[in-house]
Parts: C-alpha cells; structure tokens; sequence
C-alpha cells in the first residue's frame, strides 16, 4: 500500500504496471468513501498516458549501441609463494589410501604439510565430504580424518587435514611425523 502519491507519482507507477498488476489494483482518493478498482470509470484519470514533463531537463541522449565484445582474458592466475604458506610443504612419496564408507582408494601422496596432503593421482569423484586416509609410514600405518580443499577447479588432489576430538585420533603422529622432515619443498 503507497499513501499520499501525487496523481502524476500514481500515473508513473501505473505506467509501469503489467496488465495482470493493472487487474489488482484499488485506489483511494480522498474524499471516496471506500477504495476502487482500477477498472472502475472514476479510476480512468490515472488511465491516461504517462509523458515525462520536465521542461528544465535537456533532451534524453540518444541511445548508441555498444561494439559487440568478442573476448574477455581473465586475470593471471595467482600463486603463492612459499612465505605465504602456513604449513611448510615437504616432498614425500608414501603410500596412501582414502576410505569412505565401504569403498577405498589408494595412491601415493606428492607433498605433505601439518595442513594437508597432495596426491599423486586424481582422487575419484566419491571422495567428498569427511574421509580417512591411511598414511602407509616405515613405523606403521597413521590414520587422519580429511576433506577435500574446497578451491580445486579441475582435478580434486589436495585434502585438508581435519582436527578431531577423538581419543584415539593419529593427528599428533601425524604431526611429530611431518615435523621429523627436514627438507621443504
């Protein structure tokens, strides 16, 4: 409901109303005992064509179309530099696998971090949400919660190291193994 519009504030609002709008709408007026519908003859003064009357205002430029745009490049893509990193990276290959549920997947990880763990091989496209990855070390198998980095665009290879509550969780081996590395990638 808009109250105290001008008739020309309501002819401009009229003006851009649909057919199927033009159909709902009531009006009052002061002085009318009740509202009215649109449709109703003592209605037909907002009915008349709505024609921009600003004499002050110079003419409405003409419309120019603009050239067609044939290409667009996007910005080159950033890439951190080592500084930038919260976890130090560590090239190591050991044997992995990824569980979910009843199904499996193993590879090899590329580099490793207290943060996260990059594989070797395209991770399927079941892997998502919570998973385990079992890290095959010399010492013994380790076991972590992970999920996958949100931001891959094509192939799905990196995982986010998950902090868990659990008494039994492997983190802590996790870390003292990742802190025994020494040299960085």
């Amino acid at each position: 409901t808009l109250h105290g519009l001008s008739e020309r504030e309501a002819r401009l609002l009229l003006h851009t109303a649909s057919l199927a709008e033009k159909r709902v709408i009531s009006v009052w007026r002061g002085g009318w005992p009740a509202w009215k519908a649109l449709e109703n003859n003592e209605c037909a003064f907002l009915q008349r064509s709505y024609r921009m009357e600003n004499a002050e205002a110079p003419p409405v430029p003409k419309f120019v179309p603009e050239e067609e745009i044939t290409s667009v490049q996007a910005a080159p893509k950033y890439v951190r530099t080592d500084s930038e990193r919260e976890y130090v990276r560590f090239p190591v290959q050991v044997p992995a696998e990824i569980v979910q549920g009843p199904q499996s997947f193993r590879t090899k990880t590329e580099d490793v971090s207290e943060g996260g763990i990059r594989f070797q091989d395209c991770l399927p496209d079941w892997v998502a949400g919570y998973f385990t990855v079992i890290l095959g070390l010399g010492r013994g198998p380790i076991e972590i919660t992970c999920m996958l980095v949100e931001d891959q665009k094509k192939e799905k290879t990196r995982v986010e190291v998950v902090e868990t509550e659990d008494e039994e969780s492997h983190l802590p081996l996790y870390r003292e193994w990742i802190q025994g590395l020494s040299v960085p990638k």
